[in-house]
């Protein structure tokens, strides 16, 4: 996945890059959706990506995955499968 929110200049520009040849292929081939990982927490340069792409192919639709645990619970449940964590409802993670 193309990392947006590097540090480095260079490589957030080739993940711009990199998400825009991804999202105007998707639209070439005329997919009805595209299904994009949990977004990083500043999803301003996504955001913005989506924005210009849907501004010339409008006839899809981007789905994002959200994550119901945090990455620290998956760490503890990886560590000790019993635990149920601090939040047992996805609802509330939500």
């Amino acid at each position: 996945w193309p990392r947006l929110d590097a540090s480095c200049a260079q490589q957030r520009r080739d993940g711009e890059a990199a998400l825009t040849r991804e999202l105007e292929w998707a639209s070439h081939l005329s997919l009805a959706a595209v299904l994009l990982p949990p977004l990083p927490a500043d999803v301003y340069p996504v955001a913005r990506r989506l924005q210009e792409t849907f501004q010339r192919a409008t006839s899809w639709q981007a789905w994002v995955r959200c994550r119901l645990v945090s990455r620290e619970e998956e760490a503890r449940r990886r560590e000790d499968p019993s635990s149920t964590g601090d939040v047992a409802d996805p609802w509330l993670r939500w």
